[in-house]
C-alpha cells in the first residue's frame, strides 16, 4: 500500500513549508554570500571557535553541578531531559545580565526558534478558533508553525516606528466580528 500525500494534512503540501529548506539551499550554493534569510549564522563565523574548550567547559559544569566525569560525558551524548540541561545556566545568566528571575524549571531549552514558535503556538492556541496576527512582511516559519497546527494567520502591517497599533487594533475587531 502506497500513501498518497492527499491523506495528509494539508499543511504538508503547503509551499510556505518549503521556504526554509529553499533558502538553506540557495546558501549552500553561494556560499560566499551573507544571507539574513534563514536566521543562520555565517559558517566563517564558526573558524575560531575552540569547540573542545566549551565542550570541556561544558562537562566542568556539570561535574560542579553533581554529576560525576562520566555522567556527565554520558549526558552530552544521549538523549537529556526534554526541557534542556542548561537551565540553569540560562536562568543564571537572565538573572545576571537582565535582572529578570525566571526559575530553571520555567525554561524550555529548544534547537532553534521553528520550534519554539511551534511550542509557544501549540501552548498559547488550544483550538483553531484563534487567529494568530504577524507583522508584514514576518518570518516564514511562523506561518508554517501555525498552518501545521492548523492557526490561521493575519498580517499587520509596520510603521517606521514597529508595528502599526491601530492596524493591529482593527484586525482584531474584524477577526472577532468575522469569526
Amino acid at each position: 500500500m502506497r500513501l498518497h500525500s492527499s491523506s495528509l494534512h494539508s499543511s504538508l503540501r503547503d509551499p510556505v513549508l518549503g521556504s526554509i529548506g529553499f533558502l538553506n539551499e540557495v546558501m549552500s550554493r553561494y556560499p560566499e554570500a551573507i544571507s539574513f534569510a534563514p536566521g543562520a549564522p555565517h559558517p566563517d563565523t564558526f573558524e575560531d571557535i575552540d569547540t573542545e574548550r566549551y565542550v570541556d567547559r561544558f562537562i566542568d559544569y556539570l561535574v560542579q553541578t553533581g554529576r560525576s566525569p562520566e555522567q556527565a560525558r554520558r549526558l552530552l551524548l544521549e538523549y537529556g531531559p526534554s526541557r534542556g540541561i542548561i537551565n540553569g545556566i540560562v536562568a543564571d545568566a537572565l538573572r545576571r545580565d537582565h535582572g529578570i528571575d525566571a526559575p530553571e524549571n520555567t525554561l524550555v531549552m529548544t534547537v532553534g526558534a521553528q520550534e519554539a514558535m511551534l511550542l509557544v503556538l501549540r501552548a498559547l492556541f488550544r483550538s483553531a478558533e484563534g487567529v494568530l496576527a504577524v507583522a508584514n512582511p514576518c518570518f516564514v516559519g511562523i506561518i508554517g508553525a501555525a498552518r501545521l497546527l492548523d492557526i490561521d494567520v493575519i498580517p499587520v502591517d509596520e510603521t517606521d516606528a514597529g508595528i502599526d497599533l491601530d492596524g493591529l487594533e482593527r484586525t482584531c475587531r474584524s477577526s472577532r466580528e468575522n469569526g
